[in-house]
């Protein structure tokens, strides 16, 4: 068994320009060849929830639903207003978020001022 010096050429009696592994040289002019692999498909489940403001209910999936919340409870905890965009399937919107203002996010949050906690 070699030691790990010799196999990395650290060895002081081994030779310095000694190759590891025959790799091959590519010269000027000469063309690379693409090797196409097969691709297995994979079956990407999204779970889409339901984003309801101002009348409006809006599909989105969960990653886009997780980052709305979080800029949406951030500008409620604040008492501030902002129009925070939301990507659904329906395209691109903003919503406008205040702390007088009920939405929710499917079954996780639901905000409305109106309710008062008994």
């Amino acid at each position: 068994m070699m030691s790990s010096q010799e196999v990395f050429g650290l060895d002081r009696g081994a030779s310095h320009r000694r190759v590891l592994r025959q790799s091959r040289v590519v010269k000027r002019g000469e063309r690379l060849e693409f090797i196409r692999r097969e691709i297995t498909p994979v079956e990407v489940v999204e779970h889409k929830v339901s984003i309801c403001c101002g009348g409006r209910e809006f599909i989105a999936t969960s990653e886009m639903a997780e980052c709305f919340l979080r800029k949406a409870r951030l500008t409620v905890e604040s008492h501030s207003a902002e129009l925070i965009p939301i990507l659904h399937e329906g395209g691109l919107e903003l919503l406008f978020i205040a702390d007088h203002i009920p939405f929710s996010v499917g079954t996780v949050f639901e905000h409305n001022p109106y309710l008062r906690e008994s």
